[in-house]
């Protein structure tokens, strides 16, 4: 959305979106209070002050393959080849993702869809990373060492400085059926 902003292809309906979707916060860290402001005068606002963000944004990867990991903004489409996959797909797939049970080509580490308890998730074919820090002040980090996956880093709601650090085995995701009660209290 904020490529859509420098580009000049901003409309009122998207610039609300972006606005309910983490734009003020980004606009924010630009130091940008007044959000009532016409698109245009914050575009060469920022722009002026950031030249490179332009050519930043215009040359992103939409995925980042390393090891066993596919790193990428939202998911993958299932049943697809990573060397297929859509950019759009890439960029705001839901719930056609989030749901498979398929073994990817790789481990999908994502973000986009915030995670229910605001906790990173291991699921067998993806880690899911977004805790919804543009809302709830919970940021996350994946640390890769030696090719896995082998702990998080969590900063605090209200205390970004503070930082806490888990195994990634600590939110490993098991689901079970609903008529499963092996586990039952």
């Amino acid at each position: 959305m904020l490529l859509r902003l420098f580009e000049g292809e901003m409309t009122k309906a998207h610039y609300a979106w972006w606005m309910y979707n983490g734009g003020i916060k980004t606009l924010e860290s630009y130091a940008i209070h007044d959000i009532l402001a016409a698109y245009e005068d914050i575009r060469w606002e920022i722009l002026e002050g950031h030249p490179g963000h332009l050519h930043l944004l215009r040359h992103a990867q939409s995925h980042y393959v390393e090891g066993k990991y596919c790193f990428v903004h939202a998911g993958i489409r299932p049943g697809i080849s990573l060397v297929d996959q859509r950019v759009e797909d890439m960029m705001s797939i839901g719930d056609v993702f989030l749901e498979s049970a398929e073994q990817f080509e790789k481990i999908i580490v994502h973000g986009h869809t915030r995670t229910w308890h605001l906790y990173p998730e291991v699921h067998d074919n993806r880690i899911a990373l977004d805790t919804a820090a543009f809302n709830f002040g919970r940021l996350t980090a994946l640390v890769v060492e030696q090719g896995e996956a082998t702990r998080f880093l969590l900063t605090k709601p209200g205390y970004p400085m503070q930082i806490d650090e888990y195994p990634a085995e600590k939110f490993a995701v098991v689901l079970r059926s609903p008529m499963d009660t092996s586990n039952a209290a």
